[in-house]
């Protein structure tokens, strides 16, 4: 009788949200996800924190820690996965690889974000040579797009494509109909199509409702009126105002897109998207199904996707981003995930 493959000892090195409201990025998130997941779901697995003394950039207190505690972390696993964004590739995973290369242990690198190709193409010199042996070395390369995945496969043929994910939610009522309600929800700036967001509100009947929240990054934001921007949310607050509203609006055209997480979000409650042609972001929206594309910066384009959302099309186009949503469901990705971690 064959015996199942023994599970491996997994090490997670990632960046962790800390008491500083600054350090709470998409990346942080993601990896707070998957531990929470290993933790809920009892999954074998130890923990790094690369973040633990600092609160913006990397520190060299951080740097200390991570590189001793991860000598003696990695000797006691068989697998160890770097949870990184583009930034933190070029001080963490160089380390991580060595050592795996001394004491032949495989090491996983995940990069977060939609960048790493602009990252790979802008390094020059030794650094280049350094960052192109740590792509070619790790056992796995996890990127978030397939632009990506295509991108790096001939550098690594074992890159694989790990996506943004969030967690399920649960609601009482699906949404049926349609109220022309839209809302944008991210951070306040120029590249994230504010300007563009601003012009079509001037061009809307009153009847259709326009309201944008989160964090003012641009100075320029700051006098904006109460009747369109709603302020800052709490994670927990989220889903709840997410449904009061029919459409989510993204316009960005943000040089380090990758799959924004407030699609998957909407995705989530069934909201259906107007978003860019840009970058890897199409790969996640099902054109005329579970959104619109438009081009970046076009305000005329904006405005007719706004105006294209009726009665008539829209429970079909809710439902079929509530059906997207199971590409992207935490559950289900991280389950695949600690499967192939535990027996690679």
């Amino acid at each position: 009788m064959a015996m199942s493959k023994q599970k491996n000892k997994i090490l997670l090195v990632g960046s962790l949200p800390n008491k500083y409201p600054n350090s709470i990025g998409g990346a942080t998130m993601l990896f707070k996800n998957l531990v929470d997941y290993c933790n809920e779901n009892q999954q074998q697995h130890s923990l790094l924190t690369s973040n633990l003394f600092n609160f913006r950039l990397y520190s060299v207190p951080d740097i200390l820690r991570v590189y001793c505690l991860g000598f003696f972390k990695l000797l006691f696993a068989d697998v160890t996965m770097i949870n990184v964004s583009g930034r933190g590739i070029s001080w963490v995973a160089p380390y991580f690889i060595l050592l795996g290369k001394i004491f032949d242990k495989k090491i996983i690198i995940r990069v977060f974000g939609g960048n790493l190709a602009e990252t790979f193409d802008a390094t020059e010199g030794r650094k280049k040579k350094v960052l192109a042996w740590v792509i070619k070395n790790a056992h796995v390369l996890f990127v978030e797009t397939k632009i990506l995945v295509n991108y790096f496969e001939p550098h690594n043929p074992n890159t694989k494509w790990l996506p943004n994910v969030r967690e399920p939610i649960v609601i009482n009522t699906q949404k049926t109909s349609f109220s022309k309600r839209f809302i944008f929800l991210g951070q306040i700036k120029k590249s994230k199509g504010i300007d563009q967001l601003l012009a079509v509100k001037a061009r809307l009947n009153k009847d259709y409702e326009l309201h944008l929240y989160g964090p003012i990054l641009d100075n320029k934001y700051d006098s904006l009126e109460a009747s369109i921007y709603k302020g800052i949310l709490r994670k927990e607050q989220v889903a709840g105002i997410l449904q009061q509203y029919d459409v989510l609006i993204l316009p960005t055209f943000w040089k380090g897109e990758g799959y924004p997480g407030v699609i998957i979000e909407g995705y989530a409650l069934g909201l259906p998207c107007i978003t860019t042609r840009w970058k890897a972001i199409p790969e996640i929206v099902d054109e005329g199904k579970t959104g619109l594309l438009i081009t970046p910066k076009s305000v005329d384009e904006l405005y007719e996707a706004i105006l294209h959302f009726d009665e008539k099309n829209y429970p079909a186009m809710s439902d079929a981003a509530r059906q997207k949503f199971s590409k992207f469901n935490s559950e289900e990705v991280n389950a695949e995930l600690l499967s192939l971690l535990h027996h690679i």
